[in-house]
Order: structure tokens, then sequence, then C-alpha cells
């Protein structure tokens, strides 16, 4: 049995990212075929998202966007599929980004998919930083084969869509803003049975970061605390 600890500590709509629980890449499932979502040619929602990151730091940000129907909803393995463990499917895209010393700048798609037979919707940004001594966020991954460290962008902001969630992604009792208070988050070197992670977060933690589809501007700013330590 595999265990997978995410490495950004931060609140989800729904599911909470902490020690031992499964989810992150290894569980994501990505469409096949007629599920595959189509682009948006002409999309008309979209935010800036911009912020500080010291220069020790590396970051890019990709979106995370997910089925909303039972009927694109799949197993990730053979082994969830007989334990009845289906979700919905997932897809990763990057942002462009452009960073100009130690600030950031890049632009946030929401309708960057039209909603298809699966009903895709945003559900969260997530970034990926990378200290200059090659140091990531992801997650611990243990097995038979002992622990390992999977490289991967965690997600800090989430996107409330009424009516698109799925049910077992979001919870409806968030609402989501317009515009948040800018978010600065630290980052720290961790370590488990001797392999090395990132940990990122937040000052605020008890802050759920949700926006609207009509969120125009977020401000979130990446520390290196483990630099602060030298």
């Amino acid at each position: 049995m595999r265990r997978l600890r995410p490495l950004l500590y931060v609140i989800l709509p729904a599911l909470s990212f902490v020690a031992g629980t499964t989810s992150g890449a290894s569980q994501d499932v990505a469409p096949k075929g007629s599920d595959v979502p189509v682009a948006n040619v002409h999309p008309l929602k979209a935010f800036r998202l911009h912020g500080h990151i010291d220069p020790t730091l590396s970051i890019e940000v990709s979106t995370q966007y997910l089925s909303s129907v039972e009927k694109c909803r799949r197993a990730p393995n053979i082994f969830g599929a007989i334990e009845g463990a289906f979700g919905p499917l997932s897809v990763w895209v990057h942002s462009d980004l452009h960073r100009t010393g130690n600030e950031y700048d890049a632009m946030v798609i929401i309708d960057r998919y039209v909603e298809g037979r699966c009903r895709w919707y945003p559900y969260a940004v997530g970034f990926f930083i990378k200290t200059s001594d090659g140091v990531t966020t992801g997650q611990f991954e243990t097995d038979g084969h002992g622990t390992r460290h999977i490289d991967r962008a965690v997600p800090v902001i989430w996107v409330n869509t009424p009516g698109k969630g799925d049910r077992l992604s979001i919870d409806l009792a968030i609402k989501g803003a317009k515009s948040l208070p800018a978010l600065e988050i630290g980052c720290r070197e961790v370590a488990e049975s001797g392999v090395k992670g990132l940990l990122c977060d937040r000052q605020r933690p008890s802050m759920t970061a949700v926006i609207t589809e009509d969120a125009t501007d977020v401000d979130v700013s990446f520390r290196d605390d483990q630099t602060l330590k030298r």
C-alpha cells in the first residue's frame, strides 16, 4: 500500500493535505479519447497572478481542471477499481510566467475548456517551487520499496464554480471571493527517511484561499525560509 504525504500544508475546500492522506499526482487520472477536454477558443474569464519570490527559488504555475459528472469518474488503477475508489478526471495546464528579478507575473485562464460531456471546470491553481539546491515541492510516497519524493505542483488557490464542482472535491459552503488578501508563503526543507522535500506553508493557514470565477487579481509571494536560517 502506498502512502502519499503532500508537502504544502494549506486548507482545501474539502480535502486537507495532511500527513498520510492519499492525494496528488500519483492519484490523478488523465482523460482519454472522448473524455479529453476541448479548448475554448474564445476564453472570457482570466485573472492576473503575481507576487514576490526570493532569488533562491524558482517558480512554475499550473491550473488543475476536473470533470464533474458521474460518467467521467475513473479509478486511478486496478486496485482503486476493486476498492471502488473512483474520482474525477484531471488535467493540469501550465501558465506562461514572466519573471523580472524577484517579481513574477502570470495569467490564469478560468474558462480554458468548454464544459463538454464531462462538464470540465477549473478546480485549483498550483505552484511548483524549487530551491537553488534542487529541492522541490511535492509529496513523499512510501511503499514496500522505501520512501521517495514526487516532484509536483501543489494547490494553493481554489476556484468556486457553482453547479460545476465534483461532489467529492468541493465544499459548497465555501463561496469564494472576487479578491483575496495578499498571501505570503514560507518554504523550508524537510526530510523523511533521508529523502528531502520542500515544505511551503502560509502565514495565515486558517484562511481558505478560494476565489470566484470573476476574480481579476491575486497576489501570492514565496519566501525562502531555509536561506534565512543559514
